[in-house]
């Protein structure tokens, strides 16, 4: 008997109780009754509800199963129409795969399958526009079941007891072709070697949930990383480009507000220290006062460091009981990473601006008397208040904020030094500082999914999901873009030897399907799977002229795949992961399968990679495989 014969099939997982209640078939057909070639059509389905239907009249009943009569003619069979639902299933029982000649089933429109498999010789393809897509190339006789569950276009192919000998319903491919409305449930028959059994269409809607699902149209936060030393340093050097937050000059800021920082700091004697970059060159002539760090009272007790509305002007400010001393520069046009800060000393009546760990202008006299404590609204990176308003257009990587201590020149230079090679670290500054007189702020963009990469949903929750899951950015950096993941940095970290940005999520899951619509300007993009430290991972991209599939272990790329593929911008990159076998498809068109090295440690991080800046990724979807029994509620429908 199969697994959805009679009444003691499996009970539903208790974690879909609530979810999915015991299932009323709108279809469901065990073929219990013996009939001879031409006494099928019209019949009603056993135990029902569903009336049979057949386009020759050649199909028979036998032994509980139906089967074709005359070997290479073919036939379809089908039972009444339904309307297309998201979430409307169909799950049928296939036996004695014995190279069949051709065995389609699914939903199918006009006799023809319109979503669904064509098994043909060892091989599976699903339906894709006019054409069929390859999913499977090894042999398929251990296939016990196949579910197609409909999209509003398209649908989710599944098999239970595929190629690996998985024994569990197995996320073979997502489709989003064809989105005829009425379709009737059944096979296109053409070999008299194979069985099917057991159709049901429940009542029931489902779609399975995506894992993570980002249409990237959500607003970034920016976070703060940093805070007072606590005098036992830990953390290692990862100043300078290779952490940084991009602040779109709209919406962005970092509120660094805290009671402590309040309680710390000092308005008579301190120094600040903070790196950041404009967006692009016009950001300089743009006509906006833009700040990259605002600590206030109020207006007239503040320490200040923006871009005013002048062409290519800096301004430091110091303002104290009203009295207010600053230096302005002009010509400014870095477009690369600046270190800019301050120091201040009412024991020394100076006022200092530094760049690049230079001091800018001449120091300035005549300080007044700090008073007051810090306003929650105006101590703030990245803008002048938080609102916000004066908003910095560009990235900030690190602020670092000195209480009592008044940085020397030669301090000034040497955290430059240290930020600008990213090899800054706390013990530095607890040597350079003292412990407990400083803070550090490693700003970085905390990016969560938003759920908006997947198209579906059915009312109650089912089918949506994958979001708020959190992203790292272990190498380079990304951030939003018109509604899109934006590459804004790459960089080399050893033992890779070539730039790259990666951004990934951890999904708890290593056997995946993951799809990403790429849009490239230059370089390579795509999407990356089971990273790890150290160099380990497999990437799949696009190159402009070929898609590729390449593993690194330790650094050490191998290249798996290299298949020349038409670019189109857009277009969805897919790879899929069971085990160590992959398959690659770009636009929908398999490129390949590769077995990946078994040292690819089994990680569970999976998302977005570029080689080079520009390059921009949208509707980045995971789903899991279901080899760790994640679709066992089929089982129960």
């Amino acid at each position: 008997m199969g697994i959805l014969e009679g009444k003691n099939s499996p009970p539903h997982d208790q974690r879909f109780r609530n979810r999915i209640p015991r299932t009323i078939y709108q279809l469901r057909d065990m073929f219990l009754t013996p009939r001879l070639p031409g006494a099928v059509n019209g019949t009603n389905a056993e135990p029902g509800p569903g009336t049979r239907s057949e386009l020759l009249n050649i199909c028979s009943i036998i032994h509980g199963k139906l089967q074709l009569f005359n070997a290479g003619v073919a036939s379809s069979f089908y039972y009444d129409a339904q309307t297309r639902e998201p979430g409307r299933g169909m799950i049928t029982q296939l036996e004695n795969l014995v190279n069949p000649t051709v065995l389609a089933l699914g939903w199918l429109s006009s006799g023809n399958i319109n979503n669904g498999f064509i098994i043909a010789g060892t091989s599976v393809f699903v339906n894709y526009f006019a054409g069929w897509i390859s999913i499977l190339t090894t042999a398929v006789l251990n296939s016990d079941y196949a579910a197609v569950f409909l999209r509003s276009a398209g649908a989710y192919h599944f098999m239970k007891g595929d190629t690996n000998g998985s024994n569990n319903f197995v996320l073979e491919y997502i489709t989003d072709n064809s989105s005829t409305a009425s379709l009737t449930p059944g096979w296109y028959l053409n070999t008299v070697n194979s069985n099917v059994d057991n159709i049901i269409v429940p009542n029931d809607l489902w779609l399975p949930s995506p894992l993570l699902s980002d249409g990237f149209g959500a607003v970034p936060n920016v976070i703060d990383y940093g805070g007072v030393s606590d005098g036992t340093p830990t953390r290692v050097g990862l100043g300078g480009d290779a952490r940084k937050a991009f602040f779109d000059g709209a919406n962005s800021y970092c509120d660094i507000y805290s009671a402590d920082v309040n309680n710390k700091f000092d308005g008579a004697e301190g120094s600040v220290i903070i790196r950041g970059r404009v967006s692009a060159a016009g950001v300089w002539a743009d006509g906006n006062t833009r700040y990259i760090l605002a600590i206030s009272v109020n207006a007239n007790n503040t320490v200040e460091l923006y871009k005013t509305a002048a062409a290519g002007t800096l301004r430091w400010q110091y303002a104290a009981g009203a009295v207010v001393d600053f230096v302005a520069t002009a010509g400014h046009a870095d477009t690369g990473f600046m270190t800019i800060g301050s120091t201040w000393s009412a024991a020394a009546d100076e006022f200092k601006a530094f760049k690049d760990g230079s001091q800018e202008g001449v120091t300035q006299n005549g300080l007044g008397v700090w008073a007051g404590n810090l306003s929650a609204i105006s101590t703030v990176v990245g803008a002048g208040f938080i609102g916000p308003g004066l908003i910095w257009d560009g990235w900030i990587a690190d602020g670092i904020l000195l209480y009592g201590v008044v940085a020397t020149p030669a301090q000034m230079a040497t955290i430059h030094t240290h930020l600008d090679a990213g090899t800054l670290t706390e013990q530095i500054l607890d040597s350079e500082f003292g412990i407990n007189n400083w803070s550090w702020w490693k700003l970085n963009e905390s990016f969560t999914s938003d759920g908006e990469g997947h198209a579906e949903g059915i009312a109650g929750g089912i089918g949506s999901g994958g979001d708020g899951l959190k992203f790292d950015e272990p190498v380079g950096a990304f951030d939003y873009l018109t509604n899109t993941f934006h590459c804004s940095f790459t960089e080399t970290v050893a033992p890779v030897a070539s730039p790259a940005a990666l951004a990934v999520s951890d999904i708890k899951k290593q056997d995946i399907i993951i799809s990403a619509n790429l849009t490239r300007s230059a370089g390579e993009v795509g999407i990356v799977a089971r990273y790890s430290t150290g160099g380990n991972y497999v990437a799949a991209y696009h190159n402009g002229a070929n898609a590729f599939l390449d593993e690194y272990v330790s650094g050490v790329r191998n290249n798996l795949l290299l298949v020349a593929a038409a670019y189109g911008a857009g277009n969805p990159i897919r790879l899929i992961l069971d085990g160590t076998a992959a398959r690659l498809y770009y636009n929908d068109v398999l490129i390949g399968t590769a077995v990946i090295d078994v040292d690819i440690p089994s990680s569970t991080k999976h998302g977005a990679f570029s080689s080079i800046a520009d390059n921009t990724i949208d509707d980045l979807t995971i789903y899991a495989r279901g080899t760790n029994g994640e679709y066992e509620l089929l089982e129960s429908f």
